[in-house]
């Protein structure tokens, strides 16, 4: 359930912080370097890339959990907390994306 908040966190923020922007701006910065600066733009849609990639990582868990729930019990738990981990990564990581945006 934590994981489910977390991916919609991570498509919400984009939606409601850079949409907005999209008509100003057609290439936004993706990546920031500490060395260089921002080094990477592209355009919007690829800001959708980290939460498509945190709905395959939910999406697979739990097929993977599903699979081994009766089997192997110490294997469904990595993946129930592992799953998580990895959402709230990917929502640091959006967080830091818009806020290079901002």
């Amino acid at each position: 359930m934590l994981s489910l908040f977390l991916l919609i966190l991570t498509f919400a923020l984009p939606v409601w912080r850079v949409l907005p922007l999209a008509s100003e701006q057609p290439y936004i910065p993706l990546h920031y370097n500490v060395y260089l600066g921002v080094d990477r733009f592209g355009p919007l849609r690829d800001l959708f890339f980290i939460p498509a990639v945190g709905l395959l990582i939910l999406v697979v868990n739990l097929i993977v959990q599903t699979i081994f729930s009766k089997r192997e019990k110490l294997l469904t738990t990595f993946f129930s907390i592992a799953t998580p981990v990895l959402e709230f990564i990917l929502l640091t990581a959006m967080v830091l994306i818009v806020l290079i945006i901002l």
